[in-house]
């Protein structure tokens, strides 16, 4: 049996997290992959602690690259702990190259910027709004004159080891994403990949990577820090091992399936064709596409659904366009099952004004729509599905007759469709899309969601839910939302922005 660190805590007596490196990536997949040759082969990532085991696992496996772009890196306890991981890497030798969205609200000079100081590491920001150096008048400047531009930003979440194995999908690194903020947690989904598309997934990277909107940290006026800077926040880094609650979060991952996949050397992977569907990254320099769009992908693919059509998107604003074509297969007998964030569970109560707008058109053809709850029953922690009391929708996944599947990062929305750059899979395997239907039906169900009605003569909207004791609740207005929620969407919804939501 391999040894390595992410592997249970009871069979092998080690922390999850340890820093000795794994057996290879390579060690993990070659076998599989020389049997398949033209097939991609795909786990399914629900839970937040496999998705941060999934992570760390490979961190620590890696022998020579580490790819990793994402929208949005926090500098909290899930970002420090893989940035730990990360500095290890960097000290066995692995080049680590890590591309973050430019948007000053979400990288604000982060922690992270100091990995950028280990020589094996180089880090650079997809379309900056600005030089960090200039004062905060000329910083303001830059921002208002490139307003069109810094309006486009690269929401795509990749991971890469070793140009081997790959996680994509909904999550970026936080702690909200991996489960690790106790009193919050995002509901998403990832799929670990190896086989012949990762060589797309790769490629696409690098595309990113050498793009001319991609900038170094030193041409935007962001110096590596001291020696002993970053020496302080190396050790600021192995320290949070110590802290019992991170002792508590390795204990979860330590029983979770995926640890035992690991344990044994392999991943369990489902084989299937699949495509990669992604932006070009001129996306964010170009008023028209010189491709089509994932998202345009996706509705290509939704005119050839013959029974039934599963979205889950947590920000959907489905237009004129979209609507036309949910009526076209509504038409033609399709079932339409989506499901998206209620008003009180969504973190951007905004986009939920342009959605709100449709609701009744949508429940009029016939689409059967699920509000996700703010907070859930203690039946969906037995099923290991979601662990904590308030929780927000954020996977991103469309299940097409049960025999295809799309994970990725695209919302059903004009940001995605026209502003953002997107990334995602198409996987066609019947095994698979099963599998991600039934999460999406736990989504749905009882303990997680609303469900949107129409009734009586004047056909009031009603939201119908089950509680504890059993007996179905209803109401007539947005539930758990306060008035402030309601009146700033009531507000909004009169606003012309929504070909920016």
């Amino acid at each position: 049996m391999h040894s390595g660190s992410i592997i249970p805590r009871l069979r092998q007596r080690r922390s999850v997290l340890a820093d000795e490196p794994d057996p290879s990536c390579d060690a993990l997949v070659d076998q599989e992959a020389g049997e398949r040759p033209d097939q991609t082969g795909f786990r399914l990532l629900i839970a937040g602690e496999e998705a941060f085991l999934a992570r760390a696992s490979l961190i620590a496996r890696s022998q020579r690259t580490l790819d990793l772009q994402y929208y949005l890196f926090r500098a909290d306890t899930s970002g420090a702990l893989l940035s730990n991981s990360i500095l290890q890497a960097a000290d066995r030798g692995v080049r680590v190259r890590l591309l973050v969205d430019g948007w000053p609200l979400v990288f604000r000079r982060s922690e992270t910027a100091l990995l950028n100081s280990h020589p094996n590491v180089e880090m650079r920001l997809f379309n900056p709004v600005y030089d960090y150096s200039t004062g905060p008048l000329r910083k303001l400047g830059g921002l208002l004159a490139g307003s069109v531009r810094a309006n486009r930003r690269m929401h795509n979440k990749v991971f890469i080891a070793d140009g081997k194995i790959v996680v994509v999908g909904g999550r970026n690194v936080g702690d909200r994403y991996f489960g690790m903020k106790g009193d919050f947690e995002f509901r998403d989904i990832d799929v670990i990949c190896a086989g012949v598309l990762v060589k797309d997934i790769c490629a696409s990277f690098d595309a990113y990577w050498n793009s001319p909107v991609s900038r170094t940290l030193s041409s935007i006026g962001i110096r590596n820090r001291s020696a002993a800077e970053f020496a302080r926040f190396r050790n600021r880094l192995a320290g949070l091992r110590k802290q019992q609650r991170i002792a508590d979060y390795e204990a979860r991952m330590s029983k979770s399936a995926l640890a035992s996949a690991l344990s044994s050397g392999k991943l369990d992977l489902c084989w299937s064709l699949a495509r990669l569907i992604v932006d070009p990254p001129d996306k964010v320099s170009q008023l028209v596409p010189s491709q089509l769009s994932p998202l345009e992908q996706l509705v290509e693919l939704a005119h050839s659904v013959s029974r039934e059509l599963l979205l889950v998107s947590p920000y959907f604003v489905p237009g004129e366009r979209g609507m036309s074509v949910l009526a076209i297969l509504r038409s033609r007998g399709v079932r339409v099952v989506l499901i998206t964030n209620s008003l009180a569970s969504t973190d951007i109560p905004l986009v939920h004004a342009g959605y709100s707008r449709y609701r009744r058109r949508l429940l009029e053809i016939g689409v059967e729509i699920y509000e996700t709850r703010r907070f859930f029953n203690a039946g969906m922690r037995q099923k290991k599905l979601l662990w904590f009391s308030h929780a927000s929708l954020h996977a991103k996944a469309y299940v097409v007759d049960r025999l295809q599947v799309v994970i990725g990062s695209l919302n059903l929305d004009p940001r995605s469709m026209f502003l953002n750059t997107e990334i995602g899979v198409l996987v066609s395997n019947v095994l698979f899309a099963g599998e991600v239907a039934r999460y999406v039906e736990e989504l749905a169900s009882a303990d997680c969601s609303y469900r949107l009605a129409m009734e009586g003569e004047s056909r009031n909207m009603v939201w119908e839910a089950d509680y504890d004791n059993g007996k179905p609740t209803r109401y007539l207005r947005e539930p758990e939302a306060g008035l402030w929620r309601r009146l700033v969407v009531y507000l909004a919804s009169w606003l012309p922005i929504e070909d920016q939501l």
